[in-house]
């Protein structure tokens, strides 16, 4: 599977099953134009919480496990070119792309993604021939000219990216409504992209994001030239959102902010010069920033905005430890599980993308991506015994990202000799091969069945210390 298996299960079966009864021990219960420079500064809004009533589903329970913060100064900066320079990650330097591109060039990364040739279902049913031809005719392949322009563009609303331009969802099964197999991920609020080619109906735009390509709602990019989008793209003093959501004040004078939805490790810049009042509210009731806004001509232009003081936000990316990480991670505890960005949610691996985001570190969108990044520290498991496996990954700091076949989880400590690991999870099996659903970001052990019948830890091929 692309990003994770459809059902790569999550129940718990004792460890004792695969290490023997010794040692094993029960399980806890789980309970304009301005220059992007900073605002006013204020006292810091993340304040954690080290509160454990939560059980294991607090970040306080497992801080307390910890020998030291963990705390260090990682160049993130570094790590995210590494990536770039890297194909096998699928990450691409945008600044770096040229501003044209070969037909046949293009012609394959449009190609390059296949239509269903097993049965699938729409909202009205199973899609048919029709569906299909209809949606190959809006690729536009015969539009690709022989060298075509490469443009810039910024994301202007969350906007969910797409394998096909087309809205019409593709399920595996009429009931998989949680599964549309067109989705590919989430792309947030000025984002930037690169934009390659339009659809033949104008309604599409296919775009280069950071670390996926694929089509978008055209009403969600706004177009630019050169300058301008690298003036943005690396605005430099910005507000980084570090709340699992933020939404801005509601707001009669300024469609654009009104209610915005903002998703954990989303950047703003920051205004340089504060006016008194942004949209007739004092700018002494929050952060000032830039939001990206689109014309009639679907060109790119900012407007102000204001972030209020209360909101889970920090002027540039949080400083890097061990429990600043688990503080982030636990704040999208309990949340949905969302394939590709479905119910305003992640899945495993953009879960574990949006935590580090707010650390500055930028992941590949896919486990097999995610699973051949380069890292501080990485144990290959492959070809252990489960033992083994579970020796080693007890020696992994809290925080590691623990890697499987078409899944990724975050390690947060252990209890009882057993890890334990923060995931979005949809389904697992019981012993006698019963479905249970989760689809959810839950803390569970390693011992989860999947539809396989592996448990986790069997599943475990690495685990990738990134700073």
């Amino acid at each position: 599977m692309k990003k994770e298996s459809l059902r790569f299960g999550a129940g718990l079966l004792a460890l004792c099953l695969m290490l023997g009864a010794a040692g094993c021990k029960q399980k806890p219960e789980d309970k304009e134009l301005d220059e992007p420079v900073s605002s006013s500064p204020q006292p810091s809004q993340n304040v954690p919480d080290e509160d454990t009533a939560g059980g294991i589903y607090s970040a306080g329970y497992w801080l307390e496990k910890l020998n030291s913060s963990g705390a260090s100064s990682p160049d993130y900066e570094g790590y995210n070119a590494s990536l770039a320079a890297d194909p096998n990650t699928k990450c691409v330097d945008l600044a770096a792309m040229g501003d044209s591109i070969a037909g046949s060039e293009l012609r394959a990364m449009l190609e390059e993604a296949a239509l269903p040739s097993d049965t699938r279902y729409t909202d009205g049913g199973k899609a048919s021939e029709e569906d299909y031809a209809r949606i190959s005719a809006n690729i536009g392949l015969e539009n690709v000219p022989e060298r075509g322009e490469v443009g810039y563009g910024f994301i202007v609303k969350n906007t969910l990216m797409r394998t096909f331009p087309t809205a019409q969802p593709s399920y595996e099964m009429d009931s998989d409504l949680e599964f549309d197999l067109f989705n590919e991920t989430r792309l947030n609020v000025f984002e930037p992209v690169r934009i390659l080619h339009p659809s033949a109906d104008g309604e599409w735009l296919f775009v280069q994001a950071w670390n996926y390509r694929g089509w978008v709602d055209a009403e969600a990019v706004a177009e630019t030239d050169s300058s301008e989008w690298a003036r943005y793209a690396d605005a430099g003093e910005v507000l980084v959102v570090t709340g699992n959501r933020v939404t801005l004040n509601e707001n009669v004078y300024n469609e654009t902010a009104s209610g915005l939805e903002l998703f954990m490790g989303t950047t703003l810049p920051l205004l340089s010069s504060v006016p008194e009042t942004i949209d007739f509210m004092s700018t002494e009731s929050g952060y000032a920033v830039l939001l990206p806004a689109r014309d009639s001509n679907g060109r790119f232009h900012t407007v102000q905005a204001l972030v209020p003081w209360n909101a889970d936000v920090h002027e540039g990316v949080l400083p890097y430890s061990q429990a600043a990480l688990l503080r982030q991670a636990f704040k999208l505890a309990g949340d949905r599980h969302g394939w590709s960005g479905m119910n305003k949610s992640r899945d495993s691996t953009a879960l574990v993308d949006d935590v580090f985001r707010t650390f500055g570190f930028k992941l590949p969108r896919n486990s097999s991506q995610q699973a051949v990044m380069p890292a501080a520290q990485t144990v290959d498991l492959s070809g252990m015994s489960d033992a083994e496996k579970l020796a080693a990954i007890l020696d992994q700091p809290a925080g590691s990202l623990i890697i499987m076949n078409g899944h990724v989880a975050l390690y947060v400590g252990s209890e009882g000799g057993m890890p334990y690991v923060l995931h979005s999870l949809y389904t697992a099996y019981d012993s006698g091969g019963r479905e249970i659903i989760y689809n959810a970001v839950v803390v569970t052990d390693l011992s989860l069945v999947d539809w396989d019948g592996n448990t986790y830890l069997s599943n475990v091929t690495a685990v990738k210390t990134i700073a």
